[in-house]
């Protein structure tokens, strides 16, 4: 989805890009590299010794206190958080994105609400119900089936499929299961990120919800009519059974599994493989088989 740009940038037009201060040289910086394999005009984030690279110079470091170095040719610039600065440094100058367009290989039925630059790449399928706001990228083999709605600047990657029929069956008379239809629609806010071969049921009447800001990692199922809060991060192997309720900034561990009818509160950790049977209360650490609550935290400072 993205290439490395190589391209020429002032150490001053970062320092002012994070209203910092910049210290020594106002070096040239072509490219981001890690601390260990830093080479000439390069930044990065600093993490070890100096006398790891003892003969390079023109490189920028981000610290979190600004450091004693006795050595020509290297620039700092002190943050009090080098790793979400350094993200931001290369999200805004060193990353090429996917141009826009809907490949000739995808399917866009007629009906189809299409926004401003939106991207739809090889093999991708969008119903004629569909809505799709702006600055979305669809990427390969990518389904949306049924009544969905996309808020602006989301991503959902390879072989996922939204709006999937559930899987909802009664048992008959005779013990036989019986499907029932699923005729709801699925709602995705802004700045969503959806991983590769990730499914999303829609609502057996209604709707399933995803807040902004949701962050969904590759191998994820959602179940139908689950609502999921803004800010909330699901990792992969999480499986989320359907009419679950999860809250605001939530974070679901590699591989845990939310029961059918579950509500979580606000600001909770779900631990890895943690099997959860009953509600969880808000700002809880929750883990184990079945999961069990294991220590309180703070709510997050607004």
């Amino acid at each position: 989805m993205y290439t490395l740009a190589k391209r020429n940038v002032y150490a001053s037009t970062i320092a002012e890009f994070l209203n910092a201060q910049l210290i020594g040289d106002d070096v040239i910086i072509t490219h981001p590299t890690t601390y260990s394999d830093m080479v000439e005009h390069s930044i990065s984030m600093f993490e070890a010794g100096i006398q790891q690279f003892p003969d390079v110079k023109n490189i920028l470091i981000l610290v979190e206190k600004a450091m004693d170095i006795d050595r020509p040719g290297i620039s700092q610039i002190v943050s009090d958080n080098p790793r979400l600065d350094y993200f931001r440094i290369v999200n805004e100058f060193y990353i090429e994105n996917i141009g826009q367009g809907i490949h000739e290989s995808a399917v866009v039925e007629e009906g189809a609400c299409i926004g401003r630059n939106i991207f739809v790449d090889k093999g991708s399928f969008i119903s004629k119900d569909s809505v799709l706001s702006n600055n979305i990228k669809i990427m390969k083999n990518v389904i949306l089936n049924g009544k969905i709605s996309i808020g602006n600047n989301s991503i959902v990657k390879y072989g996922s499929v939204i709006g999937s029929e559930g899987y909802s069956f009664v048992l008959d008379e005779d013990n036989i299961p019986i499907h029932f239809p699923q005729i709801g629609g699925v709602r995705i806010g802004k700045n969503v990120w959806i991983g590769s071969n990730t499914t999303i049921e829609k609502g057996f009447l209604g709707e399933t919800v995803l807040g902004d800001n949701v962050k969904i990692d590759d191998l994820v199922h959602i179940g139908g009519n689950c609502q999921i809060g803004s800010s909330t991060m699901i990792t992969s192997g999480v499986v989320i059974a359907v009419n679950s309720t999860i809250g605001d900034n939530c974070w679901l561990a590699p591989n845990s599994s939310i029961s059918n009818d579950i509500v979580i509160g606000k600001n909770v950790t779900i631990g890895m493989g943690a099997v959860v049977l009953k509600d969880c209360e808000s700002n809880g650490v929750y883990v184990g088989n079945p999961a069990k609550l294991i220590k309180m935290k703070e709510s997050p400072k607004k």
